[in-house]
């Protein structure tokens, strides 16, 4: 079978590790599963004040970055940072080096599509920041969209070639991030659904697979689907991003034993569970499979 845009969940090890998180309040989560890293072409300038200044101008809200000061501030003596803006805050570490040439390299093989030059300039970039969500109310879409506008706001920064979101083992450039912004006053969910989530589509040879990862970062099982007809695939997958986007809004309503209408044409969709399967690794929330009743 072939596997079109994977990247390697040896990110998630590789990069986060030495990362202590915080326990938070009741109703808090320590832990919401969000982990963005920003390759830089070179060795990241980075200053709190350009931070909350470049954030309040793109999205016209108050935030309010600071060093850390904790013992476990550093992190393989790069500084730590946190960001916190309306109840919700994450943790920034400003790296002067660059990633292990093979989690690059994992990226790289991750994006089929990405031009040589875009190749090139990550794997000679100097320097990366690595985003975390530490802590905050108990509302996974505010939590993403919050990470989701530190991260846009990061990208403007010179020389950041793109990011790597770990939980949906995706890589995207810089360029591509812009793109899918409609506006930048305000994230919708399909928005969201494109910055944050990945989606695999796999040849099983008799049959074709799509599903998503990335899924648990709005508090969600990642979806899935499988069918014959390959002209199909566009259906499906539309399928797939609008059921996701559906999620992201109101919260994981779809469940095993429910039944929902997806697609606008009649077709009822019957919801089950997914066994896990140490092979293709979904998040915490585990996935959940979309068959046409």
């Amino acid at each position: 079978m072939v596997i079109v845009a994977v990247v390697c969940a040896a990110l998630l090890v590789g990069v986060l590790g030495g990362i202590v998180y915080r326990r938070c309040k009741a109703r808090q989560l320590p832990d919401a599963s969000i982990h963005l890293c920003i390759p830089f072409a070179e060795p990241v300038l980075f200053g709190t004040e350009d931070v909350t200044r470049e954030y309040e101008a793109i999205w016209g809200k108050e935030v309010a970055c600071e060093r850390a000061t904790e013992p476990s501030a550093a992190v393989d003596g790069a500084p730590t940072y946190v960001v916190r803006a309306r109840g919700h805050s994450l943790r920034l570490i400003a790296s002067p080096s660059s990633l292990r040439p093979d989690l690059t390299e994992t990226a790289i093989q991750g994006v089929p599509d990405l031009d040589a030059s875009a190749i090139d300039a990550l794997r000679q970039h100097r320097g990366h920041i690595m985003l975390s969500y530490l802590s905050g109310l108990d509302r996974p879409r505010e939590r993403a969209a919050f990470c989701a506008e530190v991260l846009f706001t990061l990208l403007k920064k010179h020389g950041a070639l793109g990011y790597v979101d770990i939980p949906a083992m995706l890589y995207r450039s810089k360029t591509g991030a812009d793109s899918s912004l409609a506006r930048e006053e305000l994230l919708d969910d399909v928005e969201l659904f494109f910055l944050l989530v990945n989606t695999h589509s796999v040849d099983m040879e008799t049959s074709f697979w799509i599903h998503t990862h990335g899924m648990e970062q709005f508090g969600c099982p990642d979806l899935q689907v499988s069918f014959r007809d390959e002209d199909q695939h566009s259906y499906y997958r539309d399928l797939i991003s609008n059921a996701a986007a559906y999620m992201i809004e109101r919260g994981p309503i779809l469940k095993p034993g429910h039944t929902a209408e997806l697609a606008g044409d009649g077709i009822i969709y019957r919801i089950k569970p997914v066994k896990p399967d140490r092979d293709h690794p979904f998040g915490r929330y585990g996935a959940i499979e979309l068959v046409p009743d």
